[in-house]
């Protein structure tokens, strides 16, 4: 009788963390946590159920490393470190709906382009919320690995096995899916959200159809074919990644060559526009911008001329015009903005 009372307690708590935190609010049902979060005379222990927190031991703070352990076996549910709000980076991003096929790629390039760090670097926790036109809300818990192991080390040579490191106190009764501990669970991990439901009802009609030692028999073939179909399953999704990861490579490549532009029509356009009283020096094009330096008798007049040229806009000085001492002749440096498509020859 024992096993069977510890199964279904075991289930009855998978069955309420797959429920919505609002349900949970609403029907009481909050999981239980042992919080603990670093203060400045030592630290604080908290009981968690849902959202609400319960200091323990009769005070907020103060509680020695070397005793935490103890103090921690007085509290119930795993254990989740609460991060100092200054040891975390949180960005937010709206993206296209359709990057979040490939959100783990577009992150690491958001992450590095956001923060010092590389995207090897850091642990990151992420909501994806729907936003306006088919766009996406990513909001982003970011923390470099080294502050999170600051503080675990210490704890794991105590004893203290910590669960789950979040970054909000008051968001600890999602501890499991905002966790900085494993990759943050995303959209297409809350579309399973049902599973723990849908594997209740299979179980109590198996109940209901047999004896309960057919029961726990077909139990164990369940789960013994959930684990030989795993290692497939994570070699599709890896095949899945590389394939839109190639995807959006081979997007960025035709871009780039469709937005590129010819050098040859572009210098036969400045060819054609610059007076023979202008000698150039140096011709630059990078970004959609033209970048020329060098010599003129009439550098003022340049800026008019290249506005007025087939394929240039927004002429403008990059920097004063200086008389050279010797020549007598402008020394210039102006850019213009290129309008010549890549289809013309």
């Amino acid at each position: 009788m024992r096993p069977i009372l510890d199964f279904l307690a075991a289930w009855g708590g998978v069955l309420r963390d797959s429920l919505p935190a609002g349900v949970q609010r609403v029907l009481g049902l909050g999981r239980r946590f042992a919080v603990i979060e670093p203060s400045d005379d030592g630290w604080s222990v908290f009981q968690a159920q849902g959202a609400t927190l319960v200091p323990q031991g009769g005070s907020t703070g103060g509680t020695e490393i070397s005793d935490l352990a103890d103090r921690l076996r007085q509290v119930e549910g795993p254990v989740v470190l609460v991060l100092p709000r200054d040891l975390a980076m949180r960005p937010a991003l709206t993206l296209p709906g359709s990057a979040e096929r490939s959100l783990d790629q577009v992150l690491d390039v958001e992450i590095e382009r956001l923060t010092p760090f590389k995207a090897g670097d850091v642990t990151v926790a992420r909501e994806i919320q729907p936003a306006a036109d088919g766009q996406i809300r990513v909001d982003l818990t970011i923390v470099p690995h080294a502050r999170i192991a600051a503080l675990t080390g210490p704890l794991g040579e105590a004893g203290i096995r910590v669960d789950h490191v979040i970054a909000d106190r008051e968001r600890v009764e999602r501890a499991p899916a905002l966790g900085l501990t494993s990759p943050a669970t995303g959209s297409a991990d809350r579309s399973f959200a049902w599973a723990p439901a849908l594997v209740t009802a299979v179980l109590i009609v198996v109940a209901l159809a047999s004896p309960f030692v057919a029961q726990e028999q077909r139990l164990r073939g369940q789960r013994s074919e959930i684990e030989r179909l795993a290692p497939d399953l994570a070699a599709a999704r890896r095949l899945a990644r590389r394939v839109e990861a190639t995807e959006a490579r081979e997007q960025a490549r035709q871009g780039f060559m469709q937005s590129r532009v010819s050098m040859t029509v572009l210098l036969e356009q400045v060819t054609r526009t610059l007076p023979d009283h202008t000698w150039l020096v140096s011709l630059q094009a990078a970004d959609g911008r033209l970048t020329l330096e060098g010599r003129s008798s009439e550098a003022t007049s340049l800026v008019t001329l290249l506005n007025a040229a087939p394929g240039l806009s927004d002429a403008r000085f990059d920097a004063p015009v200086t008389r050279d001492p010797v020549t007598g002749a402008d020394r210039f440096r102006l850019g213009a903005t290129i309008d010549i498509p890549a289809s013309i020859e």
